[in-house]
C-alpha cells in the first residue's frame, strides 16, 4: 500500500514512473481514488509476459517447484485485466531481443534482458525532462 501510495503520487505530479517484470503489477493494482479505476486504466504498458514465465517456470520446475509462480494468476493477465483495452498490454514480439514500451511519462520493460534499454531509457528521459 505504501508503495502502490508513492507510484500514485507521481502519476498525479507527472513524474516518471518505470517499471520492469513483476513491477507492472504494482501499476496494476494501484487504483486512482475519483475513478475507481488502474492509474494504467488506459495506458500501454508491458510487463513480465506470460510466454516469458512459462519459459521460467517449465524449465526450473524439477528442482524450483512454483518457485517462478509468484502469483495465482500470470503477471500478464492480471496486468491486462485492469486495462480499457486488453491490446494496450505490448509483448514486443520477440521476447529475447530487448524492449521498453515507453507511454508519456510511463517507461516499462519485460525481465532482465531488458534492463539496460530500460536504464538508457530512463536516463534519456530524465535529461529531457523540464
Amino acid at each position: 500500500k505504501t508503495l502502490q501510495k508513492k507510484v500514485f503520487e507521481f502519476f498525479k505530479l507527472n513524474k516518471i514512473v518505470g517499471s520492469i517484470c513483476h513491477g507492472s503489477i504494482v501499476l496494476a493494482r494501484t487504483i486512482d481514488p475519483t475513478t475507481g479505476k488502474s492509474i494504467v486504466f488506459n495506458r500501454k504498458l508491458t510487463g513480465l509476459t506470460k510466454f516469458l514465465e512459462r519459459i521460467a517456470y517449465f524449465i526450473t520446475f524439477w528442482k524450483l517447484g512454483k518457485y517462478y509462480r509468484t502469483y495465482p494468476a500470470y503477471v500478464q493477465d492480471e496486468v491486462k485485466d485492469c486495462l480499457s483495452n486488453r491490446g494496450n498490454f505490448k509483448t514486443g514480439g520477440n521476447q529475447f531481443k530487448p524492449y521498453v514500451c515507453v507511454d508519456g511519462n510511463l517507461i516499462t520493460a519485460r525481465w532482465p534482458k531488458d534492463a539496460y534499454l530500460f536504464a538508457e531509457t530512463v536516463i534519456s528521459k530524465l535529461e529531457n525532462k523540464n
